[in-house]
């Protein structure tokens, strides 16, 4: 298979119209099964009553299968719209993976590199390695974070500025886009455009996703801790980015205000193709991972946030930096092993940067370290 070309990554799977409310309808019962503590509560002990305290139109058996995994006590068929919801979750983690799978590399030593990095951590973290994108190319349109969550795992520093749209800016955007299409292939299309940041924190961000998307006929997920600063901002790139490419965004939620609020401004319908990630204490789904500002915490997770296995470049800075996923540990703080980082100053040159590293990193005579996926 040659690389991937302009607009070639599998979309997200759809849903025929008359299954729609069935579905989103079971994801936001999920939804307040995974962020509210007292309906987590109130549906074990009278399930039947926390249902109807939703307003929810959803089959009760389904609702169980859901949020319990309770077969049908009496072994009949699944109740028809969990299989529904079922199927559409499956897919769109199969599509996902398969996404992952076959993207194909411009630079046949930089895809060797990668997937020797996805053998170990296969190896090293099995559970978190089925979920690992190992992105070969990711752009941050600021410089550190004004959120500041304490238990970042990147450890992303104060917001010092962003990289705004202007005339200049905007042609050195397009400019490194088309020269990573060249030097990476199609596969750069599965980027994203936030790493250690917070993509709202850029006022422009909604137009580079625009020039991402002419670039590669992709539109980039967003994960913001921010959604609820401006909802209708919120409200608007969801609705632009669905209507442009059906794909998953993820709007993470610090605490059950932002929850609440989130809950009440969209419905199920208009959040069907976003997750929403508990990330606070108090939500029973919360899961936080030890890395980061959060290393020391041994009630977190061991792992990493880290999801790239290749190019991080900042724009604002304009740096780019070739890293690589490892369990974070005190070596490796934030859960991510960095090979180099080097300055840039048009596409051209970081073009060449990343030949060059390409070059140092990814040999192609492959040592017993490289064979292992060192």
């Amino acid at each position: 298979m040659g690389a991937l070309k302009k607009g070639e990554f599998e979309g997200t799977v759809t849903l025929e119209p008359s299954r729609v409310p069935h579905v989103a309808a079971l994801k936001r019962l999920f939804e307040l099964w995974a962020l509210d503590k007292e309906f987590h509560d109130a549906y074990r002990s009278d399930p039947a009553g926390a249902l109807a305290s939703t307003g929810l139109n959803v089959d009760p058996r389904a609702g169980a299968l859901v949020l319990l995994g309770q077969l049908p006590e009496d072994g009949g068929e699944l109740p028809e719209t969990f299989t529904w919801y079922r199927d559409f979750f499956e897919e769109r983690f199969a599509r996902g993976r398969r996404n992952s799978l076959r993207m194909q590399i411009a630079d046949p030593r930089f895809a060797g590199w990668r997937a020797r990095q996805m053998r170990r951590c296969a190896r090293d973290m099995p559970y978190m390695a089925r979920f690992m994108s190992h992105l070969p190319l990711v752009f941050e349109l600021s410089l550190g974070c004004s959120v500041g969550c304490s238990f970042c795992a990147l450890s992303a520093g104060r917001l010092e500025g962003a990289f705004r749209h202007t005339e200049a800016n905007a042609a050195l955007w397009k400019d490194v886009l088309s020269c990573m299409h060249a030097a990476i292939g199609g596969a750069a299309g599965a980027a994203l455009c936030y790493y250690a940041t917070e993509p709202l924190d850029n006022p422009d961000y909604e137009l580079f996703l625009k020039d991402f998307h002419n670039e590669f006929g992709e539109v980039p997920q967003t994960t913001t801790a921010a959604a609820t600063r401006d909802l209708g901002r919120t409200r608007e790139l969801l609705r632009w980015g669905q209507q442009t490419q059906l794909h998953f965004d993820r709007l993470s939620l610090l605490g059950k205000r932002d929850a609440d609020a989130v809950l009440a401004s969209f419905t199920p319908e208009e959040l069907l193709y976003t997750d929403l990630l508990p990330q606070f204490e108090e939500a029973p789904a919360c899961s936080l991972k030890r890395a980061g500002r959060n290393l020391g915490d041994s009630r977190a997770e061991e792992g990493t946030s880290a999801c790239a296995s290749g190019f991080i470049v900042n724009m604002f800075e304009r740096s780019v930096r070739l890293v690589t996923p490892v369990v974070a540990s005190d070596e490796h703080p934030t859960g991510e092993l960095v090979y180099e980082k080097a300055g840039f100053s048009d596409g051209a040159s970081l073009e060449g940067v990343v030949r060059g590293m390409i070059e140092r990193h990814m040999s192609v005579t492959l040592t017993l370290a490289d064979l292992l996926g060192r």
